[in-house]
């Protein structure tokens, strides 16, 4: 969360949801970040899991350090 909360110009605002709201929320648990960087509006949402439709993108790989693309 540091490093996340570090991209913004200034502190953001962290929430957190930690259920699905309705059967129909394709989120689910996350925790949003909005705020400000380098003069625009952001608000990020980083997911427990991806969305059904989503899949996963990217992984890391824990033993080396490195990612791998998927998508």
């Amino acid at each position: 969360m540091t490093r996340v909360m570090a991209a913004f110009d200034t502190a953001p605002g962290v929430l957190w949801q930690a259920e699905h709201v309705t059967p129909q929320d394709e989120l689910g648990p996350h925790l949003s970040f909005e705020g400000e960087t380098r003069g625009h509006d952001v608000w990020l949402r980083i997911l427990q899991t991806p969305p059904d439709w989503a899949g996963v993108g990217r992984l890391l790989h824990a033993s080396t350090g490195e990612f791998e693309d998927l998508w």
